[in-house]
């Protein structure tokens, strides 16, 4: 259970799910319909899907390494490195995660021929460990940077599957375009709606943040201020989603915005009453769970796009 904690098996589900939904909902009924064969075949998106949550799930161990006298701080009694698993242990899942995750790579790289993407891997690698070291105690960069991230999960299937994609770009334009128009919207919804996350969590986390000398919106402006930028990240988002709606709404089909809008609102407009009203922990807490079931939304609402 300890460990589970420790990778975040929810998050690493919604990755995988996310890879999953937009090669079988969004690419292969492209594919199917145009006589277009894929890059990866269902076996090796498994493969490349094990190396994102490789990825991922060693960014979350060395986060907790990291931040293990912060999180005693912030919430005791939810540490796992120091209590539940010894900081020796941690640091060894770290790097078999890291080293698994590049070996599968380096596979994969070689069976698709596509050796000079394997750069990518060691650079995501570094950044994240750059991002738990320094980047998490900087204002607002830290955020933008796991950000990026998230909106990465949809565009490394589209970084993989360029070969298939440009041959349906020359069969299909318009079902090109279609799965475009799509993973862009995914991706920036997920960038969004995670950095509004992000910044809910720095003020959550203000108080150990603080203690450990980071450098945070909260810490450095303090929490009223952090949380007028956050809502405005969310009203930003906000309007992302009117935008997008409207423009989207013949392309992916209406089911896909009756779903998506209306429901993602409401998350919205609760997330920004509790937010302003919130003054403990627990309060953000709720907060970011509110915003965390916001992003479960927009992966939900890919079971209704329609071409």
């Amino acid at each position: 259970m300890a460990l589970l904690r420790l990778i975040r098996l929810p998050n690493l589900l919604i990755v995988a799910l996310t890879q999953g939904l937009l090669y079988f909902l969004a690419l292969m009924p492209a594919y199917d319909e145009n006589q277009v064969r894929p890059t990866l075949d269902p076996l090796f998106l498994g493969l490349l899907c094990g190396v994102t949550l490789l990825l991922t799930a060693g960014g979350y161990i060395i986060n907790d390494i990291e931040d293990e006298k912060t999180d005693l701080a912030n919430r005791p009694d939810r540490v796992i490195v120091g209590k539940r698993i010894s900081r020796q242990v941690a640091i060894w899942l770290y790097a078999l995660a890291s080293i698994s995750g590049f070996l599968l790579a380096l596979f994969i790289a070689f069976q698709v021929q596509k050796v000079k993407l394997l750069f990518l891997y060691p650079l995501a690698l570094g950044i994240l460990y750059w991002y738990s070291k320094t980047g998490q105690k900087l204002p607002l960069i830290g955020n933008l940077v796991i950000s990026l991230f998230c909106a990465g999960v949809a565009g490394i299937i589209w970084a993989a599957e360029w070969p298939g994609l440009h041959a349906l770009r020359a069969a299909a334009p318009q079902a090109y375009h279609q799965v475009g128009a799509l993973f862009i919207w995914y991706s920036i919804f997920a960038f969004l709606s995670n950095l509004y996350r992000e910044m809910v969590k720095d003020i959550e986390d203000a108080h150990g943040d603080g203690l450990s000398g980071a450098k945070t919106l909260p810490v450095l402006y303090g929490p009223r201020m952090a949380k007028r930028m956050a809502i405005a990240v969310g009203s930003l988002f906000l309007v992302f989603l009117l935008f997008s709606g409207w423009h989207l709404r013949v392309s992916l089909g209406a089911s896909f915005v009756l779903f998506l809008l209306p429901t993602s609102f409401l998350l919205l407009a609760v997330s920004f009453q509790r937010l302003l009203a919130a003054k403990t922990p627990s309060a953000f807490r709720q907060v970011s769970l509110l915003i965390k079931l916001l992003m479960v939304t927009g992966l939900l609402s890919l079971l209704f796009v329609r071409f």
